[in-house]
């Protein structure tokens, strides 16, 4: 089940990707086209604005599913090793935290040179050495991951703080025991559906 779930994460990853490609596009062309301190990214030197909005797709494609499968793979082996007897002591909001922003981290540079590309492609920079992509990723690292990290922290800690939720994982019980939990949950005024 943990496969299967990770390979929809990684499907639906490129799909989204892909699908919103143009949006990014129009933002990272909105963003290099600076007047003011020259054509530095080339926009109007390449022709920016003459070049189709799909510009891009193919680096953002693999750059999606190389962050979400890295994401995906450091999530299933963390919360293997986190939801164990030795870590129960320890409150599961914070290890889900811990292991999500960890899992994002590795994933942001997994991702991060074929967002480079991309964003190179997208500025209809296609001639750039490899050399070049790596320092430019290099340069990128910290903002992206701070990034994820902030993106994951608001929405992971958001949804903790104004969520009344316990951990009980269903897949770790037989039926009847999820049906005792459900029988207690009833007792105490929750109203839940199996």
């Amino acid at each position: 089940m943990r496969h299967s779930k990770a390979l929809s994460f990684v499907a639906l990853e490129m799909f989204h990707n892909t699908l919103f490609h143009f949006i990014e596009t129009v933002k990272v062309r909105g963003q290099a086209r600076n007047i003011v301190s020259g054509d530095i990214s080339g926009y109007f030197a390449n022709e920016v604005v003459k070049k189709p909005l799909i510009s891009g797709v193919i680096s953002g494609f693999f750059g999606a599913g190389s962050g979400a499968l890295t994401f995906m793979t450091f999530h299933n082996l963390l919360t293997s090793k986190f939801f164990t007897p030795e870590w129960e002591n320890v409150d599961f909001r914070a290890k889900n935290m811990l292991i999500y922003l960890t899992a994002d981290v590795f994933a942001s540079v997994a991702r991060l040179p074929f967002e480079t590309r991309k964003q190179l492609v997208q500025m209809s920079n296609y001639q750039i050495e490899l050399s070049v992509i790596w320092r430019n990723a290099y340069y990128g690292v910290v903002p992206l991951m701070a990034r994820d990290i902030l993106f994951r922290s608001i929405i992971l800690g958001t949804y903790y703080s104004t969520t009344d939720i316990e951990h009980k994982p269903c897949l770790k019980y037989s039926i009847p025991q999820i049906m005792e939990f459900m029988r207690v949950r009833r007792a105490q005024g929750y109203n839940d559906t199996l």
